[in-house]
């Protein structure tokens, strides 16, 4: 990959790199046996051998003809750590003239733990990955002032292992796979999966959720990063894993490949099967041809700053480079080692990372690398207000390089209000939305020549709330908020709900006609969209519907989460049932599985006209995509975040609608 070029981890999937490219040019196993190479050995790359390896055009040579010193610190992926550690052994090798004033700090700190603990803090000169980086990463990197130079390295055959007496198992397909680990089916025994299986509990033992092994086994293996039953123990140890399966009869675990085939006595290695097709054994052939169904590549990510200002880093990384691709990487360490095109294309990254050119993927970069100036126009959703105006004031910080040409102009217009009469007019770049756009809104807009491109950003537990003082009400019915808001009832006295209620005037608040929250309420409640009493005080201000609940002590109204949570003391939240079902309280836990009854997806759609035209607008939409899924949402705002498979899809929304090439769908 050259500085212009698409990162691996935005090209294609994990699964697909590897059945498309067999790793980029195969590199042959054949003729690989267990043991050291002696043409493997450091002085291998000191510039005095037949010019294979010489040179800094594509070489680890130059590494050899100076005299070195330094510290590097390498963080992150445990299964990539067993390179790092060999390659820089060899580096330090007293046969390598001129490395012995270079020092090594390496620690297994997990993939995620090490580029959230570490490695974009800026404590790291490299961070291991048993997966590619996502964009999320790479724009922190950004926002912390360096550019994260990526490395394809090795790969690796996940491998699924059980206990060495489990006997009546030798393969397992994906499906079955998915059914075990998958939180919504969670089975207790292994019958529960298939009937001629043990009936015995199974015992679950996997990565640590800091672990790239675990986004990777979690999106492979469940469909979704980080989906996965909570009953399994997890550790950044791949010898805890071994020793768990080991120890207990009816145990399954993962583990990299390299570690079960050091250690093939201590754990069963199980063949997988996918969509029906025949078992295939976990193997580097497996892995290098795509067969296997649970390859993966493994990388390493260097930075930038770091690469251009320490001259002992950058001839460690050239040898690292060119010792990927030795036989030992397979016979001694048990991955298949890097091919020669994906050599050089490490190698072309590393002079772009030392002349300062390097750029993650050109065409999904974030703006620290440019300055950027123009305005941008948020119209729509109080309740989607509190994201866009946070991420904006963050797209601006100082801290944030060439941002501070960009100026916003945000209103509070109700989602419906909005749509009609900033955003469909074009008169705003986005719309914020606390519901889906209708279809006649997407007509309108393209009656008005553009095409509106949709991002989901948050979720919500729309909040029903009443006056602090009503001790006799805990929580309500969906059915009987039906009763007290629809106009075919409209109730006068709470005791006209419900006879244990107080005999007094009800006393209504909520969003206003212009709001995308009315229209969810009425639709989600009244059980059609704009159908209510009128009798209510209508407003876009969420502190004027708790004022209001506050002052009247027979009041009700309706919250986005948010702003209860932020103001929990002002108005007393009802927990909510359903069709008899039991009450369940707004949380973002209900909110995220949906058990709330009140849970609903938070939106901003944006111009594609706009988008395709303004380079700021663009750039401040995917900063706003990758910061939709930090804990803050959640910590400081009071939403779900987004999860890392709807991050990804706005990705795409984004990249479609930049090229002009995205339509709308519903």
């Amino acid at each position: 990959m050259s500085q212009d070029s698409e990162p691996l981890s935005d090209v294609v999937s994990r699964r697909r790199f590897l059945l498309t490219s067999g790793a980029v040019g195969a590199t042959s196993l054949a003729g690989c046996t267990s043991g050291s190479d002696s043409t493997d050995t450091p002085d291998s790359g000191d510039g005095s051998g037949d010019g294979s390896d010489g040179g800094s055009d594509g070489s680890d040579g130059s590494s050899g003809s100076q005299n070195l010193s330094g510290d590097i610190r390498i963080s992150g992926s445990s299964t990539v750590y067993p390179v790092a550690q060999e390659v820089s052994r060899r580096f330090q090798s007293p046969d390598f003239a001129g490395h012995d004033q270079v020092s090594f700090n390496l620690t297994r700190d997990g993939s995620s733990g090490g580029f959230e603990n570490v490695f974009i803090p800026g404590d790291s000169d490299i961070n291991n990955s048993s997966r590619p980086i996502s964009q999320k990463e790479v724009q922190r990197c950004r926002d912390n002032g360096f550019e994260p130079v990526e490395f394809f390295i090795a790969q690796d055959a996940l491998t699924i292992v059980v206990n060495n007496d489990a006997d009546w198992i030798d393969s397992i397909s994906l499906e079955d796979l998915k059914t075990i680990w998958s939180p919504d089916t969670a089975p207790e025994t292994w019958s529960d999966v298939n009937s001629d299986w043990p009936d015995e509990p199974i015992d679950l033992y996997g990565a640590a959720t800091t672990s790239g092994t675990f986004d990777y086994f979690t999106e492979a293996v469940v469909g979704e990063e980080g989906e996965i039953r909570e009953d399994f123990e997890g550790t950044e140890q791949d010898d805890l894993i071994a020793q768990g399966v080991s120890g207990s009869e009816y145990a399954m675990g993962y583990l990299p490949f390299a570690y079960y085939t050091n250690n093939p006595d201590t754990v069963k290695a199980l063949s997988i099967s996918e969509s029906g097709s025949g078992p295939v054994e976990p193997s580097l052939e497996g892995a290098q041809s795509g067969n296997y169904p649970l390859a993966r590549p493994l990388f390493f990510y260097a930075n930038m700053n770091k690469l251009q200002a320490k001259t002992h880093l950058q001839e460690f990384i050239r040898y690292y480079i060119n010792e990927a691709e030795k036989d030992y990487v397979a016979n001694e360490i048990g991955y298949v080692p890097s091919s020669s095109d994906m050599v050089e294309q490490n190698l072309a990254n590393l002079e772009a990372g030392i002349a300062g050119e390097y750029e993650f993927g050109s065409e999904n970069s974030g703006g620290s690398s440019e300055t950027l100036s123009g305005d941008i126009r948020i119209s729509g959703s109080s309740t989607v207000y509190p994201v866009a105006q946070t991420v904006s004031r963050r797209f601006q910080s100082p801290d944030f390089a060439g941002h501070e040409d960009v100026s916003f102009n945000l209103t509070r217009d109700g989602s419906s209000g909005g749509f009609e009469n900033v955003f469909i007019p074009g008169d705003s770049d986005i719309n914020n939305s606390s519901r889906p756009i209708s279809q006649e809104e997407v007509q309108r807009c393209r009656d008005n020549g553009f095409e509106p491109v949709e991002f989901f950003i948050a979720q919500d537990a729309l909040t029903i709330v009443v006056n602090n003082n009503a001790d006799w009400l805990d929580s309500i019915s969906l059915e009987d908020l039906k009763a007290i808001w629809s106009p075919d009832t409209a109730p006068e006295t709470w005791a006209d709900v419900n006879s244990d209620w107080p005999d007094e005037p009800i006393d209504l608040y909520g969003a206003a006609t212009t709001s995308g929250t009315f229209d969810y309420f009425t639709e989600a409640v009244v059980g059609e969209e704009g159908k209510i009493r009128e009798d209510f005080e209508g407003t876009e201000q969420d502190d004027l519907i708790a004022q209001g609940v506050s002052g009247s002590e027979y009041a009700m109204g309706y919250l986005p989460f948010a702003y209860y949570t932020n103001n929990p003391d002002t108005v007393k939240a009802l927990s909510v049932s359903e069709g008899g079902s039991d009450p369940v309280e707004p949380s973002l836990e209900g909110a995220q599985s949906g058990n709330y009854p009140l849970a609903r997806p938070l939106f901003f759609y944006a111009n594609m006209n706009k988008l395709q035209d303004k380079n700021h607008l663009q750039e401040f939409i995917r900063y706003y995509i990758n910061q939709a899924d930090e804990d803050y949402v959640a910590n400081e705002i009071g939403y779900v975040p987004s999860s890392s498979q709807m991050v990804e899809d706005n990705l795409s929304n984004l990249q479609q609608g930049s090229a002009g090439e995205y339509e709308y769908s519903g």
